[in-house]
């Protein structure tokens, strides 16, 4: 499903006014969070994210000689986030949520739809019959019901719970685009990063990452379990980006793709055989261990299983828990020098 070109944003009076009334339930409440009392005053939220490979190249449709896993022939074929639960960080260490702009298509009840791909190009080719669209997305629009000074901003990785699993094609934009939808069950894939080498665009022969939660086994028809914590794998990381200047109007954050691939070198695929597809390629589309599906090795090897792991570490989760834990730090976000 293509979606339309995001709603123009409200000018800041007219927004304020609609929003705050809702702005504690839409953003989103991190628990232990101690949150200031609102004070009447707002701070409009811009968030502008940029991904990149690397060498710090912007990592989009059509670019070539991008630098990924060990390869320096790389050109993109999508790359697309779910991310929620903004809040932004008084210089204090107070959060405060953020109220996402409720106008826009690639925003709802706090989750916003990062899109880098534009179809074009390299991007045309579908994988696994999740297509692209033309649109593109790399803002978080809302706001803040505190005017600061702030410090940074926090989030979540992904989908929450209760948002998961609803059916996509009567789901609201976002969680309506089939090409982040992974069945009822399964959810939504929260991370989907698709590149190639350069002699190979538009083949088959492709690298993939496609991460989700793994929660099958505690969905009932799709019915979602009220705690995240009740899945087998969350995988729903906790990001804290601070900053000296930090301006929620005009930061940058940028999504450092070269971390993310950092635990794969195609260059040693042979050697690495674990890390890999039968053909060499970064493989991942179900971040499982083997012994967690019915058919055990032989299954989970189809479908690339075990080859998921390294994405965890730079993601800021454990592989074995798919939960943040203590001494895993993230390397992927970071706000913008």
């Amino acid at each position: 499903m293509v979606m339309r070109r995001q709603a123009t944003f409200m000018k800041c009076s007219t927004y304020l006014s609609a929003v705050l009334g809702v702005a504690m339930l839409a953003g989103g409440c991190s628990e232990g969070v101690d949150e200031p009392d609102g004070d009447g005053q707002s701070t409009p939220v811009e968030l502008r994210f940029r991904m990149v490979d690397a060498q710090g190249q912007d990592f989009r449709c059509g670019e070539t000689g991008l630098e990924l896993a060990g390869l320096n022939d790389v050109t993109p074929n999508d790359a697309r986030l779910y991310l929620h639960d903004f809040h932004l960080i008084t210089t204090a260490g107070e959060l405060v949520p953020v109220a996402l702009d409720p106008s826009s298509e690639w925003q709802h009840e706090g989750v916003v739809l990062l899109d880098f791909e534009d179809a074009t190009e390299g991007c045309e080719f579908v994988i696994f019959g999740r297509p692209q669209t033309a649109q593109t997305n790399a803002l978080v629009r809302g706001v803040a019901e505190s005017q600061g000074p702030f410090e940074g901003v926090t989030f979540r990785l992904g989908v929450p719970i209760e948002l998961n699993h609803i059916e996509a094609q009567s789901a609201p934009a976002p969680l309506n685009v089939t090409g982040m939808e992974h069945g009822q069950s399964a959810g939504r894939q929260f991370i989907r990063v698709a590149f190639y080498q350069e002699a190979q665009v538009n083949s088959p022969s492709y690298h993939l990452l496609s991460f989700r939660s793994v929660c099958d086994e505690a969905v009932i028809e799709g019915q979602a379990p009220d705690d995240a914590r009740d899945c087998l794998k969350p995988n729903r990381a906790d990001y804290r980006l601070s900053s000296q200047g930090f301006d929620p109007g005009e930061a940058e954050i940028l999504i450092d793709l070269g971390e993310l691939f950092s635990g794969y070198d195609v260059s040693q695929a042979g050697d690495d055989a674990q890390g890999f597809n039968a053909e060499g390629r970064v493989d991942c589309f179900s971040p499982l261990h083997a012994g967690d599906l019915p058919g055990g090795e032989e299954q989970a090897a189809s479908i690339g299983a075990e080859r998921c792991g390294r994405f965890y570490n730079p993601l800021g989760l454990d592989y074995e828990s798919g939960r943040p834990q203590q001494g895993v730090t993230q390397s992927v976000f970071r706000i913008a020098e």
